[in-house]
Formats: structure tokens, C-alpha cells, sequence
């Protein structure tokens, strides 16, 4: 039998090796990039901007009004019955998250708004963003319970400022999505999955506040502003459990 010349082997043993090393790779990437909200759901914006320097958050929800009304009534459904089933449901979470009603939002706060997130079978998630002047903050609320059962108890409750950029590309992909002008809720309600409640309040004339709210099944048109606020959450949120 005759022998590999010497250069063939090295040739050889560096292909294998660099293609194991190809291999490797790629099974580490698979194996880590489902633990993050993938950038690719939202856009390719810089969500890590450095925080260094910028101001330290003050939240006002020692502020509102000591209120157990979440919602107004009439606003998510139809029928008065099954409105004020969802109502109830909703609060039930954000009474759960110690988390303000958006219906007292003191003068201080210029804009504020909040995204709900609950899914039948996966932690409630609540992320709220206000803006007082030039000062723009996130607050991130997580419990141990279930969107489609019972809430649970506080497992993450963290604080934190924002860049102008942030704020800018959020309002971006929310008015894209035209917030404001969406009819609160629509006919599409599923069962065993997940419902996505964006509310905002925000500065209209002189001492007068505006109040919105969009509830929808599964984001609709809000789901990239949605999706942009978990990636600001930092939360660590599998691409399987996005739904």
C-alpha cells in the first residue's frame, strides 16, 4: 500500500481540523442564540448603548392616585360581560406587578407607556417607558405565575434609564404601527395563547391627558414596538416562547 506523501497529510489533518472547528462553532450558536430575544424579530438597531453618565431613574408610581381601576369601561370588548371579564383578568396581573394605573398618571410624567404581555402558559411580563423632560426610563416586571392562570409573585423588578436613541426608535416603530389611532380592541380572541396590551398616556393640552389602549391576540400591528421593548428589557426570552 503506498503512503501519503507528507504535504497531502497536512493538507488533510488542517482541512478536518478547520472543518471541526466550522462544526463546533456553528452547535455554539445554536445552542446560545435561542436564550436571547433574536435581533432579527425586531430590527438591527444597537439595543447596548452605554449608560454611563446618564441620570439615575426616579419612578412615579408612588405618584398616581391610589386607584383599582386599570381600565375604563367598555373599552375591550363588545359585550359588557365579557369586557369586564378581560378588564379584571388584566388587572389582576398588574395589581400582581404593583405596577400604576395609566388612567392616574401624574403631571410630572410628559408620556408614558406600557406593554403587558401574557401568555397562557409563560411568565407575565409587564415593560413600562416614560418619558419627565429630557429624562427617559424603563421599568421591567416579571412574575413567577402564569398570563393565563394565576400570577404569581414579583421574581424581577428592575429600573433603568434610556438613550435618546432608544426613546426615538421605540416611538418610531410605534408610530408605524399607529398606536393611537387603533380601535382598542377587535374580533380575533384565541385560546392558549398570548395577549399583547399596549397602553399610553401622554400630554395633550394644558392639564388634559390622553389615554389609549390596544389589546390584541397576538400583537398585530404594535408587535414590533412590543418585540423592541423586551429587547430593552434585557429580559432573556427563548424564540420558541415568543408567541
Amino acid at each position: 500500500m503506498k503512503q501519503i506523501p507528507l504535504k497531502l497529510s497536512v493538507a488533510l489533518g488542517t482541512f478536518f481540523f478547520s472543518l471541526a472547528l466550522v462544526v463546533a462553532w456553528f452547535y455554539f450558536i445554536q445552542l446560545n442564540k435561542s436564550e436571547w430575544l433574536p435581533p432579527s424579530l425586531v430590527f438591527n438597531e444597537d439595543v447596548s448603548e452605554p449608560r454611563e453618565g446618564l441620570y439615575v431613574c426616579k419612578d412615579f408610581t408612588n405618584k398616581f392616585e391610589n386607584t383599582t381601576m386599570y381600565f375604563p369601561k367598555n373599552i375591550l370588548d363588545d359585550n359588557e360581560k365579557l369586557d369586564s371579564f378581560r378588564i379584571n383578568w388584566r388587572a389582576k396581573h398588574l395589581k400582581a406587578m404593583n405596577e400604576p394605573s395609566f388612567l392616574s398618571v401624574p403631571d410630572e410624567v410628559n408620556e408614558a407607556y406600557r406593554f403587558l404581555w401574557l401568555r397562557s402558559f409563560h411568565h407575565p411580563i409587564a415593560v413600562r417607558v416614560w418619558r419627565v423632560g429630557e429624562q427617559r426610563c424603563l421599568t421591567v416586571k416579571e412574575l413567577d405565575g402564569a398570563g393565563g392562570y394565576e400570577p404569581g409573585k414579583i421574581i424581577v423588578n428592575e429600573t433603568r434609564p434610556l438613550t435618546e436613541n432608544q426613546w426615538i426608535a421605540f416611538k418610531v416603530k410605534l408610530e408605524q404601527g399607529n398606536f393611537w389611532n387603533l380601535p382598542s380592541h377587535n374580533k380575533h380572541i384565541g385560546l392558549d395563547g398570548a395577549e399583547w396590551i399596549v397602553e399610553g398616556s401622554k400630554e395633550k393640552d394644558y392639564k388634559v391627558r390622553t389615554y389609549h389602549v390596544v389589546d390584541r391576540y397576538d400583537g398585530g400591528d404594535n408587535r414590533l414596538a412590543c418585540l423592541y421593548l423586551l429587547r430593552l428589557s434585557e429580559l432573556k426570552i427563548k424564540e420558541d416562547d415568543i408567541y
